[in-house]
């Protein structure tokens, strides 16, 4: 199967992700009865969790000594 790659900042991959978990979230997880359909969207739930989670990492190694990773931004440590 050919593979499509879709570009996007972080906030419209959360937003997309939103949307398919929401699509999704009213099927079992089953993996007998669940459509395949369904199958394949959560997988890509996945990708983009993952991708996410790289992305807030990265974020994360990019902040300078004394400072933390929060809610998107480098804050300097109290104290």
């Amino acid at each position: 199967m050919k593979k499509v790659t879709v570009t996007m900042d972080a906030r419209q991959a959360a937003a997309v992700r939103q949307a398919l978990f929401i699509d999704t979230k009213i099927y079992t997880y089953d993996p007998i009865s669940v459509p395949e359909r369904v199958v394949d969207i959560r997988n890509v739930i996945v990708d983009i969790d993952e991708q996410l989670e790289k992305e807030e990492v990265e974020c994360q190694n990019d902040c300078p000594p004394g400072t933390v990773y929060i809610d998107g931004e480098c804050a300097e440590l109290d104290g």
